[in-house]
């Protein structure tokens, strides 16, 4: 069976060293399934048999700690050395059939909702066997609520349900897989394969196996209960009881009919119904009058013993067939032992014979030769690509150079694997974007040309210096191609020393009146000679354009159609960037509206730009004293002047990346002008400020000194979890130094006695207020800071999971919430191990209401630099449209102007909601990357993925339709809205209604 998608899948097997794990292994090596790794977990503790590198033409790993593992330990390990997309677990005595693996993954691509693939399974004492039993159920997520029925190496599933901290839990060693499939099933729903497509050994100790011992399994059974009695909901644990009701109504029936059981044990039987029935009444009675989580505890109890009483009759006798069972496989085993004896004489003799020692120099050479044919077998098949597309052998050169530097050989081989599958912006580019704009398309365009009120004259300044002649040219005839007829190109050559360039510029004059040539008599540098070109410029605006780009014909149709309609003083655009030799897209920034904190945080505003001419003559042109950096301070001195900025959603400018340029000769001088910049931009803002080197080239940390007056009111909501309450405060009150604050504990209606015992401690220090009622996020926030006592300047709404770890990460917030026209500031969060993004701020739109950027992404690269995001995104201060009130830092005037949170909102959407009104009322929202906290999210309130309060996204869907409707302005458009981490929306289209965001600047 083919799959197109070729997603490598890691396949797991902890081994105990059994002989029966050369029968697994050989079941993995007739998967048709062609991408495949697999790792052996040696979980005995001592030396593991060897078992080669090499699983038929799989890759194969051991990996060991030299201690023995218990089984969950054991697949956590594996876990944590897998690299595919796609993870199964093998135990070392069981099998697949060969078309296991490809039957899920093509499952999984054909499901847009589920993560989790799992197939029937048979049991099976041998593979000789020819009586055997089946599981093949399809998924109840009630049903596996009451027990397990989906064996381990039947599952498939997305290595991404990790990032969430789905673990093995390592205390569970009999249905640790039970356990963790519970875990998956409240972040995914699971598509079953109705078929049989793998075979289960029916011997051992798992929860699964027929043999296991019934004490064992009901203590392993009473501990997922326990763990899982404060998790599950009210709702949930009334679903379970019902269904534990159903089935035990079908075993009593049947036991009824079945047996000749006397009429006293019937009574028995009745009088269980009747107390299973007088329960489950008992229970929803309580829990609908939200009494204390200890009945829940007493009600999974009870469940146990009901099913031991009922089901002991059955029990009895599936152990007297269990116990036939045993003395038959014991004489069997007598019968195998006496030939495996004989075998294990005969191989004894071949390894000792002379001629087996001879030839053994013959075998390692044989043995050595298959590895390497099979290494390049399968680094043929992923270089495939390149023979069949020589325009990639470039860019991916370029990219596996990158990538050997960020990551060494392990990143280099990702990207080799991923080649046969992958899509490379370029290719979306000619094959869909392209494509897409047809000579039908040009002949709207002409149409709305002409349709225009006015035609204004554009400037397109080009300054040129010794370019080569091909180059030269296409730059020329990308001018000479705009279907916008209104321009002019005004070039000013540097002195170039090489002939051709004169004599191409005067072809070109005299064949298109619309193009200006200047010569300089002396080099002077490129602002010096982009302002003589722009002293022959007539035009209301002017373009800059550099020698050896290339625009898009629509670029001066779409600067013009934003001149007529919106007024505006600057305007820029998406770019691409392209190779020097073979025009090969190498990359893209899709770009936001106007962000001055991130223009302050990196130069993210390169091409194509265009100024009101009045104001590019208003600030002198480019500063003739700069030889790089200087469009990163022509940019900043505009707009500090700037009344209107217009972003145009929409790649019309192709920046040629050649060595050779002034950027990268340069390189190790444009922090030091850059940082020099920016301080001269900070002084004519009148603003105090010392620009810092941000975390990796050409990024920069604005820092700015703190008011003494300010003062925080921290707000930490909490019912019970005295533990996280208290490592919350007390990460706190260890790296926040420098700001003023009190902590405003709200305690609602707590019952835990060790947290309530906590909280009375607290009470020497810092506020503790009681709040009574029904759960509702807004309602409790904004009855807090009513009760507030004290003055304060801002509020700090922080989650009761929120663990600081950084000193200086309130201060860093503080330095920009404190600005007068900042409402509200948000922090970068990370799930609790550290390496993963949880927050790095919220697009308004994603995934249909909100949803994190960045989410899931790593926030260290493999060679330990900070991961940037998309262009810096996860390391540089920018605007945003919200962020999450987790950890959220606003001013106290802002929140009371706007009416504090929406009490509409209980649980979700209710910060975002928060932060939409303060931006309507004029205020930015920032996303402070400088400030780095853990979020223990699976601990918080509120925060069911299975069932996310539908409630609030209909009222919040209903109250910001509009918004919704929209794309974020600090998103784009040509980005998916369904991915946190930046990638291209597919299929890419020319548009040509695209709706330019505008910037204006406050009153």
């Amino acid at each position: 069976m083919e799959n197109k998608s070729q997603s490598l899948v890691s396949i797991i097997s902890r081994s105990m060293d059994r002989p029966t794990l050369s029968e697994t292994l050989e079941s993995i090596c007739k998967q048709t399934y062609p991408d495949i790794e697999v790792i052996v977990v040696s979980a005995c503790g001592v030396s593991h048999s060897e078992i080669g590198n090499y699983c038929g033409t799989f890759p194969l790993r051991m990996v060991a700690t030299g201690t023995p593992l218990t089984r969950s330990r054991a697949a956590n390990l594996g876990l944590d050395n897998a690299l595919g997309r796609y993870v199964l677990f093998l135990d070392d005595d069981d099998w697949l059939m060969p078309e296991h693996i490809s039957k899920l993954v093509l499952l999984l691509s054909q499901s847009s909702a589920a993560k989790v693939a799992y197939s029937g399974i048979k049991f099976a004492s041998s593979r000789q066997s020819t009586e055997f039993s089946v599981i093949n159920e399809s998924f109840d997520a009630v049903k596996l609520k009451h027990g397990n029925f989906i064996p381990i190496h039947a599952v498939l599933f997305d290595r991404e349900l990790t990032n969430f901290g789905c673990r093995f839990d390592e205390s569970l060693d009999i249905y640790e897989d039970w356990d963790f499939w519970l875990q998956l099933s409240r972040l995914s729903s699971f598509s079953h394969l109705d078929e049989i497509t793998a075979v289960y050994r029916s011997t051992g100790n798992s929860g699964a196996s027929p043999l296991a011992e019934e004490q064992s399994v009901q203590i392993a059974r009473g501990k997922i209960f326990e763990k899982w009695k404060n998790v599950w909901s009210g709702q949930e644990v009334n679903e379970l009881l019902a269904y534990v009701s159903h089935i035990q109504d079908l075993k009593i029936s049947t036991l009824q009919e079945n047996s000749n059981l006397s009429n006293q044990s019937q009574l028995d039987l009745i009088e269980i119904i009747h107390d299973n029935q007088t329960a489950i009444v008992e229970f929803e009675c309580r829990v609908h009058s939200l009494e204390s989580k200890a009945i829940e505890l007493d009600i999974q109890k009870r469940i146990v013993e009901r099913e031991q009483q009922v089901e002991r009759t059955e029990l009895t006798k599936e152990i007297s067939d269990a116990n036939r069972t045993i003395a038959e496989l014991a004489q069997k085993i007598e019968g195998q032992t006496h030939q495996l004896q004989e075998r294990n004489s005969l191989i004894h003799q071949i390894y000792t014979s002379t001629s087996w020692q001879m030839t053994a120099p013959v075998r390692s050479i044989k043995l050595f030769a298959t590895k390497i044919t099979l290494k390049l077998k399968k680094l043929t098949a992923s270089l495939e690509p390149l023979a069949r597309k020589p325009r990639k052998i470039y860019p991916t050169t370029i990219r596996l150079k990158d990538a050997w530097r960020a990551g060494g050989m392990n990143a280099v081989k990702k990207i080799i694997l991923d080649l046969p599958s992958e899509v490379t912006y370029h290719e979306l580019w000619t094959n869909q974007y392209r494509k897409s704009f047809t000579p039908e398309v040009s002949e709207l365009i002409h149409q709305r040309i002409n349709n225009m009120p006015s035609a204004p004259l554009i400037s397109i300044l080009m300054p040129t210096y010794n370019t080569p002649e091909k180059l030269l040219r296409k730059a020329l005839d990308s001018v000479r191609s705009q279907l916008y007829p209104s321009w002019e190109l005004c070039i000013a050559d540097d002195a170039s020393t090489k002939p051709h360039v004169s004599r191409i510029l005067k072809e070109y004059a005299a064949v298109d009146h619309r193009i200006n040539i200047r010569f300089s008599e002396h080099n002077g540098g490129v602002s010096p000679t982009t302002n003589l070109a722009f002293d022959m410029a007539k035009g209301e605006f002017v373009v800059l354009f550099d020698h050896d780009d290339l625009l898009e014909p629509q670029a001066m149709f779409r600067i013009a159609e934003s001149i007529v309609a919106d007024n505006p003083d600057i305007i820029y655009s998406d770019e691409a960037m392209m190779s020097d030799r073979e025009e090969e897209i190498i990359n893209h920034v899709h770009r936001p509206v106007f962000s001055p904190e991130y223009l302050r945080s990196c130069p993210y505003i390169v091409h194509l730009v265009a100024f009101r001419s009045e104001l590019f003559r208003q600030i002198g042109g480019f500063d003739k004293t700069l030889r790089i950096s200087q469009d990163y301070d022509l940019i900043l001195r505009a707009s500090e002047r700037a009344e209107k900025i217009v972003h145009i959603p929409e790649i019309l400018y192709l920046w040629r990346q050649r060595k050779q340029s002034s950027g990268h000769r340069l390189k190790s001088d444009v922090m030091e002008t850059s940082r020099g910049v920016l301080s001269r931009h900070l002084n004519r803002c009148e603003e105090s400020g010392t620009v810092h080197d941000g975390a990796q080239f050409n990024y920069f940390s604005v820092r700015y000194p703190l008011e003494s007056t300010v003062k925080v009111a921290i707000i930490i909501p909490t019912k019970n979890h005295g533990e996280l309450v208290q490592q919350c405060i007390e990460s706190i009150v260890r790296t926040v130094k420098g700001v003023a604050y009190d902590i405003i504990l709200i305690d609602h209606d707590s019952d835990d006695k060790s947290t309530l015992a906590y909280f009375e401690q607290l009470k020497a220090l810092y506020q503790v207020l009681h709040y009574h009622g029904d759960f509702n996020f807004s309602v409790i926030n904004n009855w807090a800071i009513s009760q507030l006592t004290g003055r304060f300047t801002h509020y700090l709404f922080c989650n009761n999971d929120i663990e600081a770890i950084e000193n200086g990460w309130l201060e860093k917030m503080m330095e920009l919430c404190q600005k007068p026209d900042v409402g509200l500031v948000g922090a970068k969060l990370l799930y609790p191990n550290r390496k993963m993004i949880q927050h790095a701020g919220v697009c308004v739109g994603m995934h249909g209401i909100a949803e994190h950027y960045g989410k899931f992404m790593d926030d260290v690269l493999p060679n330990g630099k900070l991961h940037p995001g998309y262009h810096g995104t996860l390391i540089a201060n920018h605007e945003m449209s919200a962020v999450t009130a987790a950890c959220a830092l606003m001013r106290k005037d802002v929140f009371e102007f706007v009416g504090g949170y929406e009490e509409n909102l209980a649980v979700g959407f209710g910060d975002v909601d928060l932060c939409l009104k303060t931006r309507a009322a004029g205020y930015r929202i920032l996303f402070c990357a400088d400030a780095v906290l853990i979020h223990h999210e699976s601990y918080t309130r509120g925060k069911s993925r299975v069932d996310p309060h539908p409630e609030d996204s209909a009222y919040f869907s209903k109250k910001w339709r509009k918004t919704l409707d929209a794309c974020d302005p600090y998103y784009n458009p040509n980005l998916t809205l369904q991915s946190t981490k930046w990638e291209t929306v597919q299929p890419l289209r020319f548009n040509l209604n695209i709706e330019r965001r505008i910037w204006e600047r406050a009153n």
